[in-house]
């Protein structure tokens, strides 16, 4: 008996620069939650606050199975 297809799943991708010129995917994670667990790891309140000077803009992007994306999650 033949599988059924693979449902593609949906992806939280880390981003830097998100909504700037060399914006960059950093990496993509299966779940919200991890996305979230490695932007804090990664970056320090500063870099984070988009009031800081230092501030990179890092975001948790959707890319959805259809290929479409958001930032409204």
């Amino acid at each position: 008996m033949p599988r059924p297809p693979v449902q593609a799943q949906h992806a939280y991708t880390v981003v830097e620069n998100a909504g700037y010129e060399r914006e960059t995917d950093l990496r993509s994670f299966p779940t919200y939650g991890a996305a979230q667990a490695f932007l804090e790891r990664q970056y320090t309140n500063d870099e984070r606050d988009v009031m800081s000077e230092t501030c990179l803009h890092p975001a948790i992007r959707l890319d959805r199975a259809d290929g479409t994306s958001s930032y409204e999650l």
